[in-house]
C-alpha cells in the first residue's frame, strides 16, 4: 500500500448533506485526495441550505433549459475543468445527464480508470421512450466502465446481471447521524397518543396516499397522530382526504433543514416509509439512529439493507395499503414490540458511519485499480 494518497475525481449531482458528510470523512481520513465536482447547487426538489465548500470541491457553471415541461441542465465546461487535473481514478454518480455523458466519454477516451456510482436503475419505473432514452444513456458505462459502487444490495444484484465480471460493491450512504442518536426526547411524559413519523417529499412516489388511507383505518381504534415532515405535490390531497373529526391527527410541518430533523425523531415512536420506489432514502439510516422502529416497504433501498422484518420494523410490499395497515396495527398496538424494536435499530446504527462508507470505498479502488492493470496503492 502507497503512502501517497490516492487521487480521486468524483462527479456528482449536489451537495446534499448526506454526500457531503462522505466527503468530509475521505478527506480526514488521508488515504484518499478528494476532487469533487457537483453539477449545481441544490436539486430542484429540495431546499437544503446552500453551504460555502471545501477546497476540494468545485460546483461547476451550469446552464439550464426549460422546455416543454422538462428541465434540462448541463455544465458546458466540466469536461474543460475535470480534465485540468490528474487522476489515478475517477468516479461518476448517475448517467442520465448531459453532464455525465460528456464526462464518462472523455474517460472512456482518456484512459482513466472509473466507476459509476449509482442507484437502481430507474428502467421499469418508466415508460417505453423512457426506457429506451435510460438504456441508451445507460450503453456506454455497461461497456466501459471499471467497477460500480452499487447503492445498496438491491442495486448490487442489478448491476451484476448487467455487468458480469466486473467489481461492482454493495456501497450504500453512510451519513453522520449521530445527532439523531444524541439528541434528547422533549415530549410531554403524559402524552401517551403513539406518534408516527414521515420524512420525505409529499408526492405518490413517496406512498403517503396508502400511508394516510392506512392511518384513517387505524384511529377509530387507536390513539395515533402522523407527522409528515416535507412538502410536495400531493399535501392538498392528503388534507382533503381526511375528515374534519381527524384533522388534529395529522400534522404537517413543511420541509426542514437537516438540523432541526433530530428532535422531530427523536420525539417520535414509529417511523414511516411506505414508498413504491426509493432507490435509497437516507431517512431509514437516520431513524436508525434514533432508536426507531421502522416501517416501509420492499421497495426502499435502505431498507432493505437496514431493516430486518419483525426485528427493528416491518415490511410491506409497496403500494399495498391492507398490508401497511396491517403492519402499523401490529407496532402501534404493542408498547413492549416497539421498545424491543427500536433498541435492535439502536444497536445497527453503531456499524453504519462514514468511516466504514471509506473502506469499502478504498476497497473498490484497489480492485479496480489492480484490474485495471495499475500498481495496488
Amino acid at each position: 500500500m502507497s503512502d501517497t494518497p490516492l487521487r480521486v475525481g468524483f462527479l456528482t449531482i449536489c451537495p446534499s448533506p448526506y454526500i457531503q458528510d462522505l466527503f468530509s470523512a475521505i478527506h480526514a481520513d488521508g488515504r484518499i485526495q478528494p476532487r469533487v465536482f457537483y453539477q449545481e447547487w441544490l436539486s430542484p426538489a429540495f431546499s437544503w441550505k446552500v453551504t460555502e465548500q471545501p477546497e476540494y470541491a468545485t460546483v461547476l457553471e451550469s446552464r439550464i433549459i426549460r422546455f416543454m415541461g422538462a428541465r434540462l441542465f448541463w455544465n458546458s465546461s466540466a469536461v474543460r475543468t475535470i480534465s485540468s487535473h490528474e487522476y489515478d481514478l475517477f468516479v461518476v454518480a448517475g448517467y442520465a445527464s448531459i453532464t455525465s455523458q460528456l464526462v464518462i466519454r472523455w474517460l472512456n477516451r482518456s484512459g482513466i480508470p472509473w466507476v459509476f456510482w449509482g442507484e437502481v436503475p430507474g428502467f421499469q419505473n418508466r415508460g417505453w421512450l423512457g426506457r429506451f432514452l435510460r438504456e441508451r444513456a445507460m450503453a456506454p458505462v455497461i461497456k466501459r466502465t471499471h467497477g460500480v459502487a452499487a447503492v445498496g444490495h438491491r442495486a448490487l444484484e442489478a448491476y451484476q446481471n448487467l455487468m458480469p465480471g466486473r467489481p461492482v460493491a454493495s456501497i450504500p450512504y453512510y451519513s453522520d447521524v449521530s445527532a439523531f442518536s444524541d439528541s434528547i426526547r422533549e415530549r410531554d411524559p403524559e402524552d401517551t397518543t403513539v406518534e408516527l413519523l414521515f420524512c420525505g417529499q409529499i408526492v405518490p412516489r413517496k406512498g403517503v396516499h396508502e400511508l394516510t388511507a392506512a392511518v384513517l383505518k387505524l384511529l377509530p381504534e387507536h390513539d395515533i397522530r402522523l407527522r409528515f415532515l416535507g412538502d410536495g405535490e400531493s399535501q392538498n390531497e392528503l388534507q382533503e382526504m381526511i375528515p374534519e373529526d381527524f384533522r388534529d391527527r395529522f400534522l404537517f410541518e413543511g420541509f426542514r433543514q437537516t438540523d432541526e430533523l433530530p428532535r422531530f425523531f427523536r420525539n417520535a415512536d414509529v417511523f414511516v416509509l411506505p414508498s413504491r420506489h426509493d432507490g435509497w432514502g437516507v431517512v431509514i439510516n437516520q431513524a436508525l439512529a434514533a432508536e426507531l422502529p421502522i416501517v416501509s416497504t420492499e421497495a426502499v433501498g435502505a431498507a432493505l439493507d437496514l431493516v430486518e422484518d419483525g426485528v427493528n420494523g416491518r415490511l410491506v410490499p409497496p403500494g399495498d395499503e391492507v398490508a401497511l395497515t396491517a403492519a402499523l396495527r401490529d407496532v402501534v398496538s404493542d408498547a413492549e414490540a416497539r421498545k424491543r424494536m427500536g433498541c435492535e435499530s439502536g444497536r445497527a446504527a453503531a456499524s453504519w458511519t462514514p468511516t466504514v462508507e471509506v473502506e469499502r470505498w478504498l476497497e473498490l479502488f484497489e480492485q479496480v485499480i489492480s484490474d485495471a492493470g495499475g500498481q495496488s496503492r
